[in-house]
């Protein structure tokens, strides 16, 4: 849900929540950015539709919501050019993906190439991080040694 929240409407990056939740649950990294991946490819298709079906009467709002005014018109030349691997970029660095989403669906890019960036790019990023996650647990944290002590005291 945090996912799916995050990659429509709350330009926040998913990872300041992820990053500590993988570090204290580290059996369930996988699962976590199975489910991170997930919430954002089905956002990245709401959000695909919305720019496919609605711009022509949200567009305007949107512009003004996320005060992106003048950037559109390069924006929207940069998705046209490169479609595919604009997408995958944007997914990958942080950019706030609402634009890539957004602009795909103005421009009516293919829909399954545009899920395949999606998929390949946010995938890359969360299960990125699962993996870095696990390579630097053995520097745990302090709140992530109290849980430990816990869970084996048994309480």
């Amino acid at each position: 849900m945090a996912s799916f929240a995050e990659a429509t409407v709350v330009p926040v990056p998913l990872e300041a929540i992820l990053a500590p939740l993988m570090l204290l649950n580290r059996d369930r990294v996988w699962s976590l950015a199975a489910m991170a991946t997930a919430g954002c490819i089905c956002a990245a298709a709401v959000g695909y539709a919305v720019g496919w079906l609605f711009f022509e009467t949200a567009g305007p709002w949107l512009l003004d919501t996320f005060n992106w005014g003048g950037e559109f018109e390069k924006a929207q030349a940069w998705i046209q050019a490169y479609g595919f691997w604009a997408v995958l970029v944007i997914g990958i660095v942080p950019i706030p993906f609402q634009t890539a989403m957004l602009l795909a669906g103005v421009t009516g890019m293919f829909f399954p190439l545009f899920l395949l960036a999606t998929v390949l790019s946010r995938g890359a990023r969360y299960f990125g991080l699962a993996a870095l996650m696990l390579l630097l647990s053995h520097r745990r944290s302090p709140a992530y040694r109290r849980k430990r002590w816990r869970e084996q005291a048994g309480s």
